[in-house]
């Protein structure tokens, strides 16, 4: 969880959440990407952010490995 700290605590508290109650709520209410996912990964979207539960990292299977990805297009 540190890396989804580092890189999108600001975003994230924005929203009015800590990150530790946010990716929860993506996991719960987010959306199934069947055509993102495969073996070795599980892709989860909301309308503004994604998460991704990686099932192997470096060729060996894993419990969870979580990332995520702020959606909402940045001004230029």
């Amino acid at each position: 969880m540190s890396h989804i700290i580092d890189k999108h605590e600001a975003e994230i508290k924005q929203l009015g959440f800590e990150v530790e109650d946010f990716v929860p709520i993506v996991v719960q209410f987010g959306e199934l990407k069947e055509k993102k996912s495969d073996d070795k990964k599980i892709t989860l979207e909301s309308q503004m952010f994604r998460v991704i539960i990686q099932k192997k990292w470096n060729g060996k299977d894993k419990t969870f490995l979580l990332s995520a990805f702020d959606l909402r297009k940045k001004p230029r």
